[in-house]
This record gives C-alpha cells, structure tokens and sequence, in this order.
C-alpha cells in the first residue's frame, strides 16, 4: 500500500498534462504512486503518457476512455489507487517544487484531511494564494473553499461517504466537502506548506458565473443542516465587502475628503429642506 495515489484527470490538454507529469516525476520522494486518466483525448496527451510511462518504476497507471465529466473520470481514479491518502492535480497544475511531498509525508498523518496553500495562476502569472485556517470553520468553506489541487484525503472517505456526485459538473468537489467536513465532521489538519499552482483557466474558473453552476451550489445548499446557518454567511460576506470598500476609500486620501464633503454637502441640503417644510 501506498501512503499517497496521485490522479492527473485530463481532457485535450496536452501542454498542461506534461507540465503536471513533469512535477510529480521530479519529485524526491518515492512512496506514492501515480494514476492518469484521460479522456480520450485526441491532441497528442496519450503520446506524451506513454513517453513518461517508464520513467515512473513501476508506480504508474493510465487509462484513456471517454467519460461523462470529470467527476466520473475523478471515480475512476479512486477505484484505481491503493494509496492512504488521495491528491487530485488535474492537468494543468503542478506541484511547486521537488521537495512537496517529502515536506508533507515526513511527518505522519492521520487526519481525514490535510489543506495546504494553493497559489492560483492565471496566463502564467500567480493572481493569489490561498491560505488556510489555523482551525478550519465554516466560513473557509463557504469562501474561498478548500482548493483540492493542495488537499489530500484519505481514501477510506470514499468507501465510507462515497464517490462524487457524477451529476455535477463543476462542483463535486464542493459537495463532498460538505457531505464529510460539515455534516459528519471528519477530521481536517492544515499546513502553512505550499502545495500546487491551480490554473484558473480550466472549466470551473471559467463557468462561476454560469446558471448551471449556480443551480449546483443552491442543491448542495438545500441541505437543511446548511440551510440553518448559510444566510448568515452571506450576510457576513456582504458587509465584509462593505467593509473592505469603506477601508479601502478612507486609505486613500482625495477619495475619503472627496465623501467628507459630499456627506456635509447632503447634510446642509437635508436642514434647508427640513427648514423650507416647516415654513
């Protein structure tokens, strides 16, 4: 048995495939095994599989077969690894640097999940890191969410609270945060270590705003657990945004004289309206 299984998912993705191989190969650490499962793909991605396979010693597994979805291709994964622990790096992210795993695994673990930082890239460029609680809660899941290209999980999840919704196209992963964090309270670890780049051009970064992902995040929402206290985080996030909007014009000087005077401006006109009623 493994203590970790790596799954590659990937469709037409052949650059991004063979910069997320190249990260996991050049690794200096040995005990996990590596599993790709590609799609069918017709660019090239199961030549450059087969150019890399050797180079694994053994601790390599591929399939290439149409899917439904990337869940569906995720499952397939999961059937397929014997590691302790789970990493989904889809194709297109990597692993930082060679030290990742070793950093990670040379302690022991047993917590059902451990979170790392992901830095999320956009056109080569990091846009943002994410960093996880000291003591994970709630909020944390709502926004930003546990980034799964830095979480490992344990296998055994799957076989207690099952595989992900095939249903779903962006937001399996969501769901089963949910299904195993909050409503059976599994156990989470977080480490400042960083784990992966994640690639915001992929499908889910693009369709956020999509009525089909939406539609997702209000079923798995629907839950009545999650029901009882999601208003309360929207609410927060909103007058978090506030907040931030309000500090952010107060830090810059024209800008907060600027609403000064506009605010004495409206408070002189509200009195001379006020007097010009009562005459």
């Amino acid at each position: 048995m493994y203590q970790l299984s790596i799954i590659t998912v990937n469709l037409n993705n052949n650059p991004g495939l063979r910069r997320t191989m190249e990260s996991v190969l050049h690794q200096n650490y040995t005990e996990y095994e590596y599993i790709v499962v590609d799609g069918g793909s017709k660019d090239g991605s199961v030549q450059s599989i087969r150019e890399v396979e050797n180079s694994f010693a053994g601790n390599f597994h591929w399939i290439s077969e149409p899917d439904s979805g990337i869940y569906e291709a995720m499952n397939k994964g999961i059937r397929m690894a014997k590691g302790k622990y789970l990493l989904f790096l889809n194709s297109g992210d990597f692993l930082v640097h060679e030290n990742v795993l070793k950093d990670v695994f040379d302690k022991n673990h047993d917590a059902d999940f451990i979170i790392g930082k992901c830095q999320i890239s956009k056109d080569g460029k990091i846009v943002h890191t994410t960093v996880p609680p000291d003591r994970l809660t709630f909020s944390f899941i709502f926004s930003p969410g546990i980034p799964h290209q830095s979480t490992f999980i344990k296998k055994d999840l799957f076989e207690k609270f099952g595989l992900y919704r095939e249903d779903f196209k962006f937001n399996g992963d969501c769901e089963f945060w949910i299904r195993t964090i909050v409503l059976n309270g599994c156990s989470v670890e977080t480490t400042d270590l960083l784990i992966s780049d994640y690639n915001m051009d992929g499908l889910s970064s693009r369709m956020a705003n999509s009525e089909e992902f939406q539609k997702e995040m209000s079923i798995i929402y629907a839950h009545p657990t999650v029901r009882l206290f999601i208003p309360d985080y929207e609410k927060w996030q909103h007058e978090r945004r506030e907040m931030s909007i309000m500090y952010w014009a107060k830090s810059r000087k024209p800008i907060n004289s600027l609403i000064i005077s506009l605010y004495k401006v409206a408070v002189m006109l509200n009195k001379l309206r006020r007097k010009k009623c009562a005459a």
